[in-house]
């Protein structure tokens, strides 16, 4: 994954007004695999930009690898975007008249894409210990009714659904989640006490 600066990027992790799947598009055509799948990985709001990368783009994913993402867009076209895929509010910007030009419209790309998406190869990972609700943690009625209060309950809550609706279109669910014992929300303690980065090289 490239560096995204929270100046310049300050909502990466999502795609809609801002585009950073573009700059990973781009990143794929610098290293000559512009027509290759690619496994991907992301930490925290890394794995949060990768799955809604490949929901969009599910044909250039190989496996998909998600760790301790805060919240995810569940495949379900029941739930609004962007907590799900069913059309939201409208989507897009003031453009200065009272009017909001619209936007990139992630949820229908996604929803074309569904079927594919499902079919991915997508391994979980969070700490057994990733249980802090601090400031860094997306926080709402809502989403914490709907997934859970802490990533290690939104992560169990997020394969449940994804295998109910590969399910639900025909589809066996490749998802696997894995808890790392003694691990809190921490690359070093993850890969160091976890082993998270020798189970992802490995567990493809």
């Amino acid at each position: 994954m490239p560096r995204f600066t929270e100046r310049d990027w300050p909502q990466f992790q999502q795609i809609g007004r801002v585009r950073p799947d573009h700059v990973l598009l781009d990143l794929l055509q610098q290293a000559g695999l512009a027509k290759e799948q690619v496994d991907l990985f992301g930490l925290s709001g890394g794995a949060q930009l990768a799955h809604r990368f490949a929901m969009l783009y599910p044909h250039r994913v190989g496996t998909l690898h998600l760790a301790a993402p805060g919240w995810y867009t569940l495949p379900d076209t029941s739930v609004p975007w962007p907590l799900g895929l069913k059309q939201g509010p409208a989507q897009g910007t003031p453009n200065g008249t009272g009017r909001r030009l619209r936007g990139f419209d992630a949820a229908a790309l996604s929803r074309l894409q569904l079927r594919h998406y499902l079919a991915l190869k997508v391994r979980l990972w969070v700490g057994a210990m990733d249980t802090g609700r601090d400031a860094s943690l997306r926080q709402t009625d809502p989403l914490d009714a709907l997934q859970g209060k802490t990533r290690l309950e939104r992560a169990a809550a997020y394969a449940e659904a994804f295998c109910r609706a590969a399910c639900a279109h025909g589809i066996t669910p490749d998802i696997d989640l894995t808890v790392l014992p003694g691990c809190g929300h921490d690359f070093t303690d993850c890969a160091r006490i976890g082993g998270l980065a020798t189970r992802v090289l490995h567990h493809g």
